[in-house]
């Protein structure tokens, strides 16, 4: 196994029978009994200076440390320095809202992992391309950090937990991706902190239930397949905007939740297809997921899965307008940007427009 560093931002101190250890940029304390192995390994580097670890450590306990983000494998830390797989951000010219001290209005969580995604664009640098173009007033939380012992459900745990810390603060998170299969975990800590059903609006050129004929349509969690798990969770209802004529699907199968879905080209309907759905779902709060490939690609190609057709950008900016205007919207993610090949990056551009204009009803 590599060396492994204690994590630079971790304040640790002595209190008699407990270690205590302060992580300041989630904004919570630590406490370990001092005959436990981790505070019996954290003194131990502390004492040795070193970046390797007791022989008796188990590779559980390694993997707690790192998913407590105690300790960091040192092999990553260029890519930490750099901002690809970090909890800071990318840029130095912007501040980093730590989450003890997150104010009412918008908070930036970055999600710069593309686990489930499949195919030869990378969206892990969505995160890094939006910021390019968002106005350094906005509170951004930094990057999830992303460790070699993260599985996709760990990983995805913990981006939900960065949204219970915004929730304690009655602030807004938006999430950031990276691939669509975070959309799962954000989704399930809104309904957790909602304690109640709630429903999903999804923008998307692909319907993303994979394969529904598929009696394992669920057993392994992709970006193409993420609509399917959230229907199998306390949903109240699925509301799909932008789908290319292909993805309109007729379910055969009974569903646990009413699903409706919209075509790219009907956006004229659009009105009337919220309002039908407030009419069977009243007061219900709902989670907003954009894939930003709803767009057509000729406006913006920079997605990970681009297809032909679409809307344009000021058709989805008024469209989620509309939605937080006539929803009580909890939650939101904006997911699968991906790299520009030109220097410009229309597809961020519009990410961030969006993001802004939300930040602006909250001021």
């Amino acid at each position: 196994m590599e060396g492994f560093v204690i994590n630079s931002k971790a304040f640790i101190s002595d209190e008699g029978k407990y270690l205590s250890i302060k992580l300041s940029y989630e904004g919570v304390l630590l406490k370990f009994r001092k005959k436990s192995m981790i505070a019996e390994l954290i003194l131990w580097m502390l004492d040795h200076e070193s970046v390797d670890y007791p022989e008796n450590i188990t590779i559980r306990e390694l993997r707690e440390l790192i998913s407590l983000r105690l300790i960091i494998p040192n092999r990553f830390s260029l890519c930490i320095e750099q901002g690809v797989t970090s909890e800071a951000r990318s840029y130095s010219d912007f501040n980093i809202t730590n989450f003890e001290s997150i104010s009412l209005g918008i908070v930036i969580i970055g999600s710069a992992v593309d686990y489930a995604q499949v195919g030869d664009r990378t969206s892990f640098v969505g995160p890094k391309e939006i910021r390019k173009y968002l106005r350094n007033s906005i509170q951004d939380s930094g990057n999830v950090a992303w460790f070699t012992s993260d599985s996709l459900v760990t990983y995805g745990l913990r981006v939900a937990y960065c949204m219970y810390l915004c929730h304690l603060k009655n602030s807004f998170p938006i999430v950031l991706g990276g691939d669509h299969s975070i959309t799962k975990f954000c989704f399930q800590e809104v309904v957790n902190n909602c304690k109640s059903s709630i429903g999903l609006i999804h923008f998307d050129a692909h319907n993303d239930f994979g394969d529904t004929e598929s009696e394992s349509n669920l057993d392994n969690l992709l970006h193409s397949n993420v609509i399917a798990h959230i229907s199998q969770m306390d949903c109240e209802f699925i509301a799909q905007i932008g789908l290319r004529k292909n993805q309109i699907i007729s379910f055969n199968k009974p569903s646990s939740c009413p699903i409706y879905q919209l075509q790219d080209n009907e956006s004229s309907r659009f009105s009337k297809y919220v309002g039908n759905i407030i009419q069977k779902h009243p007061k219900v709060p709902v989670y907003l997921s954009v894939d930003i490939d709803c767009l057509d690609p000729e406006i913006a190609d920079e997605v990970a899965a681009p297809l032909k057709g679409g809307i344009n950008g000021e058709q989805l900016l008024d469209m989620i307008q509309n939605i937080f205007e006539r929803f009580n919207v909890v939650g939101m993610d904006i997911v699968e940007v991906c790299n520009s090949d030109s220097g410009v990056n229309n597809a961020a551009k519009i990410a961030a427009r969006i993001i802004e204009a939300i930040d602006d009803r909250f001021h």
